[in-house]
């Protein structure tokens, strides 16, 4: 079955399995626009009567130049969509210190969890005792700044 299976399938399957081992596996890297070049080559030999290395060496080309225009347009995406996580709804809302909170330790309890906690550079004082009021100035790597 596989030795007769036509160059057109051969690239979208590996094209498909690439895209869905980088999104499984890897998490969105550049094997994307390779997954994505062998597709698109796929659907092109399925046009055009290409031979097996013409296909591949066009795939290649492909997915370099994908991956060398679109990788800047993928992780700005990425870095746009880690921010939009990091500067979330907490800036601004006030908790209840559930531990002391000072600059290198500390909690906060939201839903029912535990949120790591710092004290910010604008706060005054050392540390912040238990059950005191505090509100989030900052976010940064799932760290809560208050004061």
């Amino acid at each position: 079955m596989l030795d007769t299976m036509p160059v057109y399938a051969w690239f979208i399957v590996i094209g498909l399995a690439l895209l869905v081992l980088d999104t499984v596996f890897l998490g969105v890297s550049a094997v994307l626009f390779f997954g994505i070049s062998m597709v698109l080559v796929g659907l092109l030999v399925t046009q055009l009567a290409l031979s097996w290395p013409v296909a591949l060496v066009l795939a290649a080309l492909l997915g370099v130049a994908l991956a060398y225009f679109g990788q800047p347009m993928l992780t700005n995406w990425q870095e746009k969509s880690r921010q939009t996580i990091s500067d979330s709804d907490f800036v601004g809302k006030t908790f209840t210190a559930a531990s002391d909170i000072s600059a290198t330790a500390g909690t906060i309890v939201w839903n029912g969890v535990d949120m790591p906690t710092r004290l910010h550079t604008s706060a005054t004082g050392q540390s912040i005792p238990t059950g005191t009021a505090v509100q989030v100035v900052d976010v940064r790597d799932s760290v809560l700044y208050v004061r």
